[in-house]
C-alpha cells in the first residue's frame, strides 16, 4: 500500500512529498508550515512524522533516487528531438 507521504533527506533539509489522494489535500497545511517549501530542518523530521501519525497519515522514507547513464539521456534527446 502506498503511503499519504514520503520523504526524502538532502543533508540538513528533508523534503515532504505527497503520495496519495489524502496526502495531496492535507499538503497545503505542510506547504503553509514550510513558507512553500515542503522541507523541514532534518532534525524536525521525527516531530513532523508523529504529528502526521496522530492525524491518521502514513509517511515513509522515500527510495533512493534513480540516475540515468548518459547513453540512457542521448536515446531520450534523441527521441523527443525528431
Amino acid at each position: 500500500m502506498k503511503p499519504d507521504f514520503s520523504y526524502r533527506i538532502d543533508g540538513m533539509f528533508a523534503l515532504i512529498l505527497p503520495e496519495s489522494p489524502a496526502g495531496e489535500k492535507a499538503m497545503g497545511q505542510i506547504m503553509e508550515m514550510t513558507d512553500g517549501t515542503a522541507k523541514v530542518f532534518s532534525t524536525q523530521l521525527n516531530a513532523l512524522k508523529s504529528d502526521l501519525h496522530r492525524a491518521g497519515y502514513t509517511i515513509q522514507k522515500r527510495s533512493a533516487r534513480k540516475t540515468c547513464s548518459k547513453s540512457d539521456l542521448e536515446h531520450l534527446f534523441g527521441a523527443i528531438s525528431h
